[in-house]
């Protein structure tokens, strides 16, 4: 979503809306884009981090003028070179506790200890969360709490994986929305 000098009325106005519509959401979630674009020495800014990952997403809101929405699959908490979890699945074991199940990549230095990161994003109260978490075996089952007083509320969640010492990570991925098991 560069400026384009070329675009005037109507395309601009939608230009500018699609714009503040994404500040709104990166704002929402400023600390998991802060975890994923951080770079290998620690040494990024905040400005930093999320100039990175605002470009990496420019395109996550579609839609005209009053009707803009998200594209959550296309959002990207983080960007790195490690490999992907696999076999992802998201689910509630109790209406106090969900779970993240997922096969770790075989890391290359033979060390198992990495940190977990679960971003979730509450649409309905446009408010977000990160949990980090240690893994550290190649069959993982993360628990979270996904908060108080969100029955009936759009959650979305998104995972990626950074090395014990943090200097690299994964892609984020995206793991769908579910809502909250009732009382």
């Amino acid at each position: 979503m560069a400026i384009k000098t070329n675009l005037t009325g109507d395309a601009l106005i939608d230009f500018r809306k699609k714009r503040s519509y994404r500040t709104r959401f990166m704002n929402e979630v400023h600390g998991a884009f802060l975890s994923g674009y951080q770079n290998k020495n620690c040494t990024f800014s905040d400005r930093q981090c999320m100039f990175r990952a605002s470009k990496e997403n420019e395109d996550i809101v579609s839609g005209v003028s009053k009707r803009l929405r998200y594209e959550y699959h296309l959002i990207k908490m983080s960007s790195g070179k490690m490999d992907l979890p696999q076999n992802v699945t998201l689910g509630y074991n109790s209406k106090d506790e969900g779970v993240i199940t997922f096969t770790a990549p075989v890391p290359i230095d033979g060390n198992w200890y990495r940190q977990a990161y679960i971003v979730q994003y509450n649409a309905s109260k446009r408010e977000g969360r990160m949990f980090k978490m240690t893994i550290h075996m190649e069959n993982v089952g993360l628990l979270f709490s996904p908060g108080e007083n969100t029955y009936g509320d759009e959650i979305r969640y998104w995972l990626f994986i950074a090395s014990e010492d943090e200097s690299s990570r994964s892609d984020s991925i995206y793991l769908g929305q579910i809502k909250p098991l009732s009382n």
